[in-house]
């Protein structure tokens, strides 16, 4: 599996990804973009939105 710094991670996914969004090695690790030692992304966080589905609102109105 690639290991990439949140940095490059966001680069390749043309995101603007915070520490918020993601989730971070404890331990700093060899990035395979910049090669520098830094904490490896190792996932997304799933975050609420805020908002419901359509699908949600019709079963709520039953």
């Amino acid at each position: 599996m690639a290991e990439f710094c949140l940095e490059c991670f966001n680069q390749i996914e043309e995101r603007n990804y915070t520490r918020k969004d993601v989730k971070l090695s404890f331990l700093p690790d060899l990035c395979e973009g910049c090669g520098e030692s830094r904490r490896i992304v190792v996932g997304l966080k799933h975050r609420r939105t805020g908002y419901r589905s359509a699908q949600s609102k019709k079963t709520d109105s039953k």
